[in-house]
């Protein structure tokens, strides 16, 4: 990797950054955490000058016929009590009572997104998300209920978060209906780049997440993101080297939601197989800060029976738990593996029975 070229692009995003803080002068976390992550580019440049970007192999693994077996016997079990929690129409995933008149979201289309990236044809769940949450203005929800009721329980009506479960979808090979892609994409334009009603933050391009819009687009096909869109905009150049954003948030974003969303933009490179040092580290780092979450091991290591083991340790026995949720996006203290929703665990099986089988 030329590092002159590195430097200009670190360079360049601590200027988008700051650039953001004098458009934006109201302070909130997301804004702060964006200066935290500029100071941290300025602490490790040393290091990050030193990373060569080559191209790798994406970490396949293997698993034996025996833990293979198990896994199949595994996903079986949890299929009989996860799909009892989905609402019935549309059958999506989300947590418990996310049709109620205080509690529209639960981010269906967020967590939708994830599941439906490696959905199989037996899943149940609907993959006709994002466009069941989709406005005839093109506008896309946080879930169905918020889209028919034409208002949200969250302030900002959406996010860069969900923004992202929706990249994570189109990554699917599968996912060729898109005609609700460009109707979003108008919505957005039309929106003068922002994803909801109004200035939220939230709902900008800020230049890291308009790179991953735009390699996701240009991978599958898609129209590609408006530079107009960019926060601030300082063209398609900003991208260069855009992997060395990704390792530093999966090295100072906090451990739990902040880290599972600097996850999903490592695992989307891999499912458009994009793959090179500065993501392995990333998927590194990830696995070494929560080494009990499986999909961060996965992403590091790939498939191994060790990995099968851990996820047959974690599976709730059944769906008689409370609280159901995606458990990934926890940190590992918390152990939320004992209130899986189950569809995390089908999603990350689905992936490892894709490897190949040593007998």
């Amino acid at each position: 990797m030329n590092n002159i070229l590195l430097l200009n692009t670190i360079l360049l995003i601590i200027t988008s950054i700051n650039a953001i803080d004098n458009i934006l002068p109201t302070s909130s976390k997301l804004e702060r955490n964006d200066h935290y992550i500029q100071q941290k580019f300025n602490e490790e440049y040393e290091e990050l000058k030193n990373i060569q970007g080559h191209d790798l192999p994406i970490p396949i693994g293997n698993l034996s016929k025996p833990l293979h077996d198990k896994l199949v016997t595994l996903r079986a079990s949890i299929m009989t009590w996860a799909i009892k929690a989905l609402n019935a129409n549309p059958k999506v995933i989300s947590q418990p009572n996310c049709d109620t008149k205080s509690r529209y979201s639960c981010d269906c289309t967020f967590w939708n997104g994830i599941a439906c990236s490696n959905a199989e044809s037996d899943n149940a769940f609907s993959c006709d998300e994002p466009w069941e949450s989709q406005s005839p203005n093109g506008m896309i929800w946080r879930s169905p209920w918020e889209a028919a009721a034409q208002n949200s329980t969250n302030p900002d009506f959406f996010s860069r978060d969900q923004g992202l479960g929706i990249l994570t979808h189109l990554t699917n090979s599968n996912a060729d209906n898109v005609t609700w892609y460009d109707k979003w994409w108008q919505f957005i334009d039309g929106n003068k780049g922002s994803m909801c009603p109004g200035s939220f933050y939230d709902c900008k391009f800020v230049t890291p997440f308009w790179c991953t819009f735009d390699t996701v687009a240009s991978k599958k096909g898609l129209k590609e993101p408006n530079e107009s869109w960019m926060l601030p905009k300082f063209g398609k150049g900003a991208c260069n080297n855009q992997n060395l954003y990704i390792y530093i948030s999966c090295k100072y974003n906090d451990n739990g939601s902040g880290l599972h969303l600097a996850a999903l933009d490592v695992y989307i490179r891999r499912q458009l197989n994009i793959w090179d040092q500065v993501l392995q580290n990333s998927a590194d780092v990830l696995h070494k800060r929560d080494p009990q979450n499986a999909f961060f091991r996965w992403l590091s290591e790939g498939t191994s029976d060790g990995l099968a083991d851990l996820i047959i340790s974690q599976v709730p026995k059944d769906g008689n738990h409370t609280l159901h949720q995606w458990s990934f996006v926890r940190e590992d203290s918390e152990k939320a593996w004992e209130q899986s929703m189950g569809w995390d665990y089908i999603f990350l099986i689905d992936h490892l029975l894709k490897a190949p089988v040593v007998v």
